[in-house]
């Protein structure tokens, strides 16, 4: 009996202290919010190249080499800075003839590819240096997008419209739960960041007409808050 009591003891005062942290657990509602903000794109980045054959290797490299290099002079001209150009694909493949009954397979010639991605800063210009470009053997324009140079104010405001967002959904949940709405417990960010644009109806003056449009950015919550028993209403003892 010596032995058993102390171990018996022990394990008393353990169980205590968990009956205790279970009394105080908090009652709380986890919500996400969601907010945007608009604005409008001051860049644009271009992914355009140019795709040349020949019957050999040197022939449809040669070719490319020539249509980049007037593209490359054509940028410089336009003011476009070399820290806004940057290559993205380049290839060299040969091109396979057609196989007619079985023929053994035959290189019919070669292809050359190179790619660049530019970025614009004078978006009002873009059309006309497209138009440019493809006059200077530019024959691939893979696409275009529209971006800013400085989202703080536009992301700060989509992250407030989140905040708020996810306080107008806890305080909906909470009444329609009959629970009082507390303190924030937590706060966290899932994300966000520039959306796909939005486009309107508005031509550039120029011989390519574009639309530069409107890019969203959006910001997302996660916000804990605490509830509690509405004003006057009795708890009922468990």
């Amino acid at each position: 009996m010596r032995i058993l009591i102390p171990a018996l003891t022990g394990l008393v005062l353990g169980i205590a202290p968990l009956a205790g942290l279970a009394e105080e657990r908090q009652s709380t509602i986890s919500v996400t919010g969601e907010g945007e903000s608009v604005l409008v794109p001051d860049l644009a980045y271009v992914t355009l190249g140019v795709t040349t054959e020949g019957e050999t290797a040197a022939e449809a490299l040669t070719a490319n080499t020539d249509a980049m290099t007037r593209v490359f002079d054509l940028l410089t001209q336009q003011g476009v800075a070399e820290r806004d150009t940057q290559t993205s694909q380049f290839s060299l493949n040969p091109v396979w003839a057609d196989q007619r009954d079985n023929a053994e397979p035959r290189i019919a010639g070669y292809r050359a590819s190179n790619l660049v991605t530019i970025r614009v800063r004078e978006i009002d210009a873009l059309g006309g240096l497209l138009d440019g470009l493809t006059r200077q053997g530019a024959n691939s324009i893979q696409g275009i997008s529209f971006s800013a140079s400085d989202m703080t104010e536009a992301m700060e405001k989509a992250r407030r419209a989140a905040v708020e967002d996810a306080r107008a959904r806890a305080a909906l949940y909470a009444d329609a739960a009959g629970v009082a709405l507390g303190e924030v417990l937590s706060l966290s960010e899932q994300g966000g960041g520039g959306g796909a644009p939005m486009y309107r109806m508005a031509a550039e003056a120029a011989p390519v007409p574009l639309a530069r449009g409107e890019t969203t950015v959006s910001a997302s919550v996660s916000m804990v808050f605490e509830i509690s028993p509405a004003p006057g209403e009795v708890v009922q003892p468990e």
